[in-house]
């Protein structure tokens, strides 16, 4: 049996976090272009270069953004920044709470279902954990489901931003109608 104040210790809301800087973030091994997006847009550096702004696409996308905010020291609310900078954004950060939900439910499933689970390990998913637990399965479905959606309205609004840019532009190079 387990020890109750263990049991207690071992959940997402009480995990231990590590605290980084955003340097100590950026150079580690637990990046992407979703989670580089947000720390970006909070300290004032506009979209990466060379990919541009994205959001994330999955479990593995959102966890490397939900682990950026857990652990990097000096930023608030980046998915709100994100989402007023770059317009698509705006259907991730409003799903964003309930996405959290559904990801610290799969965490918690995941760290319930094998002690040596570490959520805050680069891959914390792998295939082993959704196969033989039908609870972090479940857990799991429902967290891609959500995320799934969530993409959906994010891919049409900025395919519709982009269709809207490219009429303004076209309207402007044709010049005032006779």
């Amino acid at each position: 049996m387990t020890d109750p104040l263990v049991k207690h210790l071992r959940t997402v809301a009480h995990y231990p976090w590590p605290r980084l800087t955003p340097l100590q973030w950026a150079l580690g091994n637990d990046t992407g272009i979703s989670s580089s997006t947000l720390i970006r847009i909070q300290f004032g550096l506009g979209p990466d270069p060379k990919w541009g702004p994205d959001i994330p696409y999955d479990a593995a996308d959102f966890g490397r953004c939900y682990r950026m905010i857990k652990s990097v020291t000096g930023i608030t609310n980046p998915v709100e920044a994100a989402a007023n900078a770059f317009p698509f954004w705006r259907p991730m950060a409003d799903a964003w709470p309930e996405l959290t939900v559904l990801y610290e439910d799969l965490l918690q499933a995941a760290m319930d279902a094998e002690p040596e689970f570490d959520p805050c390990a680069r891959d914390t998913f792998n295939m082993r954990l959704f196969d033989k637990n039908p609870v972090v399965v479940a857990k799991g479905k429902a967290f891609l489901a959500k995320i799934g959606v969530v993409v959906d309205e994010c891919r049409a609004l900025k395919d519709k931003l982009a269709q809207e840019l490219a009429e303004q532009t076209t309207t402007q190079e044709e010049g005032p109608t006779p």
